[in-house]
């Protein structure tokens, strides 16, 4: 869905709220107004750890990996892909659809990040063992889990403070539940990308290089993006135009620019509610509207952590009456929540709504996942 032919493209430059990695480390400082302000109602969904040790070296060897991957020969890349997870596994490009529009601008590599094996009853269609470029590219697998298992244990550390937080609103909020859904789900997923040199003629004919969404999990661990040149080097170019935007409940389009030094964290539609709207998710893209970057051979790197619950974990929010609250704003460009969800699922069965909705409208899901 093209957002600027359906509301006014008004671009402002978002607030983000920042904490110190050293301070979110001891559970008796107080991060209420932080998390209100990232994550409350009228908030970007998005807030970011600095002076993360080892943060700088652990990107840079993940994301020049995403562009060593991208450019394998392609029958390498075809024997990556797990088309029995419906492409949410390995390798995948030009398989997901956004309202109809096969994504061909970037390409995905999907593993769990935290754990190479599932237990058996944990596994799925969506969460299989991980699979690796073992022969061609076998640093891969270490620095992903390497990264990857940084951003959950940064964002349990977050959690820690978001569950206070939720915890003294609505004191029948399960004890550490978010910290708990990070600390032992199995079913997170790492989703390393690549997003493919663009030409004038294509800058013409792209609005969005990742279409408007929501994130449907709990909390998603972001690193900031690495730009590529054709030859493999890195590049100190700043997006002034393009990048990562979010939709703010006044209709604004905010840029959310992350210092390259920190960790950012998004708000997901699970944790909107199980903290029963007390914190929103919030709409985002990320735009490639720089004629600065068309017809330069350079590619966008980055690098998302889904933490999210195991798929029999309950969906409920901390109360009844607080259902009102979870659905008091659904954004216009996003499939309704209230049509994708409901207290009573489980949530396997909430991703399962949200993916028909939005991503793989040409695939057949099944009514269970295989477990």
């Amino acid at each position: 869905v093209s957002t600027q032919s359906t509301w006014a493209r008004k671009l402002a430059k978002g607030d983000i709220v920042t904490v110190d990695y050293n301070d979110i480390r001891d559970s008796r400082n107080n991060f209420t107004s932080e998390i209100r302000k990232a994550y409350g109602d009228n908030g970007l969904g998005v807030l970011v750890v600095r002076n993360v040790p080892r943060f700088a070296q652990r990107r840079e060897r993940i994301l020049k990996l995403a562009w060593q991957l991208a450019n394998l020969p392609k029958e390498t890349l075809l024997s990556l892909e797990r088309p029995e997870s419906f492409y949410s596994m390995g390798w995948s490009h030009g398989k997901e659809q956004f309202f109809g529009k096969y994504d061909t601008n970037k390409g995905s590599f999907y593993a769990n990040p935290t754990v190479n094996n599932p237990e058996p009853g944990k596994l799925g269609v969506t969460n299989l063992p991980n699979i690796w470029p073992k022969a061609t590219l076998p640093e891969l697998e270490f620095a992903f889990m390497d990264a990857g298992g940084l951003v959950a244990q940064v964002g349990a550390l977050l959690a820690n403070h978001i569950d206070k937080y939720v915890k003294s609103i609505y004191p029948e909020y399960e004890d550490n539940k978010l910290y708990n859904i990070i600390s032992n789900s199995q079913a997170h997923k790492g989703r390393l990308l690549h997003y493919f040199p663009i030409t004038s003629q294509q800058l013409d004919e792209l609005d969005d290089w990742c279409g408007w969404h929501n994130d449907h999990g709990s909390l998603t661990g972001l690193l900031p993006a690495m730009y590529i040149n054709k030859d493999g080097e890195i590049v100190d170019f700043i997006d002034t135009e393009g990048g990562l935007f979010v939709q703010g409940r006044d209709g604004v389009l905010y840029k959310a620019s992350i210092p390259k030094d920190g960790l950012a964290f998004q708000l997901g539609e699970t944790m909107q509610i199980h903290s029963g709207g007390l914190l929103q998710a919030t709409p985002h893209s990320v735009i490639a509207s720089s004629k600065k970057l068309a017809d330069t051979g350079i590619s966008r790197n980055t690098l998302a952590v889904f933490l999210q619950p195991d798929f029999y974990h309950p969906m409920r929010p901390p109360r009844e009456d607080s259902i009102k609250r979870v659905l008091a704003y659904q954004p216009p460009n996003i499939p309704r929540l209230s049509e994708r969800w409901n207290p009573n699922q489980i949530f396997n069965e909430f991703a399962q709504t949200t993916f028909k909705s939005v991503s793989y409208t040409h695939l057949t899901l099944p009514t269970i996942y295989s477990v």
